[in-house]
């Protein structure tokens, strides 16, 4: 708050000495000959303060956004999870190219939210049918400023930064949540174009990320030091919420990865490995083949795990027990799958009715 004191100097003029106190920022003073002209300035300084474009160190004017973004990549992004680095890293290269050159003196929330209106605004055409559609999905926005805003907060660790110009400023966009998962005819159609793939290794994969719910990361880069066939456990450590996991291995999935375990090249440590080099095997064309040849429209491999989540959900198990499997961050996230839960629920709740009940209700009608 400031705080203006009036003096009366020798000559017999008034004078206004105005002080800007703030929680962890420096006394910021002057004086001026009129009272307007301190109330003026004491405003200024302060919504400065708030809007970020005041620093009590010099490092906010001599370090730009790609000092940030680049300390950040080099120091911090290791640190993630391999598909957080790989996004992020995109991600932030966008923030470089576009305000680069900004001192973080000069970056303000009001900055951002124009970069941010412009991805908005941003539009394509799509070839096969000409329609003028987003660029950008609001989705795909939200983890640009999501990548940013990490790069901020380190910035704040590194004094370079007063304060946090997204965080409980900028508002996510609402989010159309995808949820694509397979019928029974889907299901049984990519499983046998998986099973007619030139590469045996795919039907591996898909039947069991059917029967774990794993990210596609996770199932591809999974070792056989995470897997234990004995107690019929797999176990996830490098998550893209990087918390660990494990997972029990069904029937289905067991069957499978004891026939890999016992033909497995002991040289390489990947469950699904690449037969070429010990890396983990890359199957995008035979996947992309498979879901041409079965039919179906509109299918990610990361709907395997809307897949696992939703036929859990139709069984009945609790949103609880499907986010410790799934390792989603938090409930919020289960809400795509709670409507089938409900049905079941609905199905199961008009079921016990009709067959306890429906006598009594009889009775009463008559």
């Amino acid at each position: 708050m400031a705080h203006i004191q009036e003096r009366m100097g020798k000559n017999g003029k008034k004078t206004y000495r105005v002080q800007v106190r703030r929680k962890g920022q420096p006394i910021q003073s002057t004086t001026f000959t009129t009272k307007t002209a301190a109330q003026k300035w004491a405003r200024g300084i302060e919504s400065k303060i708030d809007d970020g474009k005041h620093f009590k160190t010099s490092q906010g004017k001599q370090k730009t956004v790609t000092d940030m973004v680049d300390r950040y990549i080099k120091n911090a992004l290791p640190q993630k999870g391999n598909s957080t680095q790989r996004g992020q890293k995109h991600q932030l290269q966008w923030w470089k190219d576009q305000l680069g050159d900004l001192k973080l003196s000069e970056l303000t929330t009001a900055v951002i939210l124009e970069k941010r209106d412009d991805m908005i605004a941003k539009k394509k055409v799509l070839d096969d049918t000409g329609e003028e559609v987003p660029f950008y999905a609001n989705a795909s926005i939200n983890r640009y400023i999501a990548a940013l805003s990490a790069a901020l907060t380190a910035a704040m660790d590194w004094d370079w930064l007063d304060n946090h110009l997204i965080r409980g400023k900028v508002k996510s966009l609402k989010e159309n949540k995808r949820t694509r998962w397979l019928n029974d005819k889907e299901l049984k159609a990519l499983l046998t174009a998986c099973r007619n793939s030139s590469n045996p290794i795919l039907y591996d994969i898909v039947l069991v990320d059917l029967c774990t719910g794993m990210r596609r990361s996770e199932v591809t880069n999974l070792t056989w030091d995470h897997v234990d066939l004995d107690n019929r456990w797999l176990y996830v450590d490098k998550s893209k919420n990087e918390e660990k996991r494990g997972i029990f291995i069904t029937d289905e999935a067991y069957e499978v990865l004891k026939r890999r375990h016992d033909n497995r090249d002991e040289e390489k440590s990947w469950v699904f490995p690449s037969e070429a080099v010990d890396k983990p095997f890359v199957f995008k064309k035979l996947w992309e083949k498979a879901v041409e040849e079965a039919g179906l429209e509109d299918f990610k491999f990361h709907d395997l795990r809307h897949s696992f989540a939703s036929y859990m959900a139709i069984s009945g198990v609790s949103p609880q027990i499907i986010q410790k499997i799934t390792g989603h961050k938090d409930l919020k996230s289960l809400e795509r799958y709670l409507h089938l839960m409900k049905d079941h629920t609905t199905d199961a709740i008009s079921d016990m009715t009709k067959k306890y009940m429906g006598d009594a209700g009889a009775k009463k009608a008559d």
